[in-house]
């Protein structure tokens, strides 16, 4: 660790653990300079020892690749040990100047089960999208399969992966219709959802297959279809 660690970088480690009795992981995800277009750090600090074979299915779901990893275990003179795991990681280059934040936020949520990690988790980084927002998407597959569609829950999240901005459109109505703090007024909420939808109606017309269209359409039939939802009311 002290051969490959700047003071600088020690410093930040140091303020990092310090914070794992309060939030049971930590995370920084940095820039290495000289580095190539979609390469990033990953340090994930812990206060129990994890396996790579633990954390790349993680990885795998959030669509980015792990190039190496250096693990270290630090002995403070009291209390526990604590791990510091550095990943390098690769994914386009777009992605992370968009989604830094909220990657961070999915590998936090999906390590502490907070949320289900699956493929979906690609549209954190290819659509920008956020746990929450992911979580939408996640409820409307499982809604279509409880009304008895046929494809099978693997293909519904691929052909969301496989067409994010249709993902993030369709996120986007949803929060359109029902979120109580994006448009008060009646008339303006419908005259956002209704370009909405005309954006969606050009996407399912270029939809590259059939089955792809279908579900996507059944995606936006959902949403439409929804009545209310408790998805934006929080503990008082």
């Amino acid at each position: 660790y002290i051969d490959s660690s700047t003071p600088a970088e020690a410093a930040v480690d140091t303020r990092k653990l310090s914070t794992l009795e309060q939030d049971r992981m930590s995370t920084e995800l940095w820039r290495v300079d000289e580095c190539q277009p979609g390469e990033r750090r990953l340090t994930l600090y812990l206060p129990r020892e994890a396996t790579l074979s633990e954390l790349l299915p993680l990885f795998n779901d959030l669509g980015v690749t792990v190039t190496d990893e250096h693990p270290y275990r630090v002995q403070p003179a009291h209390g526990p040990a604590q791990y510091v795991l550095d990943f390098g990681l690769l994914a386009a280059e777009e992605y992370w100047q968009r989604s830094s934040e909220v990657f961070q936020e999915a590998v936090r949520a999906a390590w502490l089960d907070e949320i289900d990690s699956d493929p979906l988790q690609h549209l954190v980084l290819s659509a920008g999208l956020s746990v929450a927002q992911v979580m939408v998407l996640r409820t409307i597959t499982s809604y279509l399969r409880q009304l008895g569609v046929t494809y099978s829950p693997q293909h519904l999240q691929q052909v969301l992966c496989d067409n994010p901005d249709a993902a993030a459109a369709l996120v986007e109505l949803f929060e359109k219709r029902f979120d109580p703090d994006v448009l008060p007024d009646p008339e303006e909420r419908e005259a956002a959802c209704a370009q909405v939808l005309e954006r969606l109606s050009e996407m399912l017309v270029e939809a590259p297959s059939l089955d792809q269209e279908q579900i996507l359409r059944g995606c936006r039939d959902v949403v439409m279809a929804t009545v209310r939802t408790n998805f934006y009311q929080h503990d008082l």
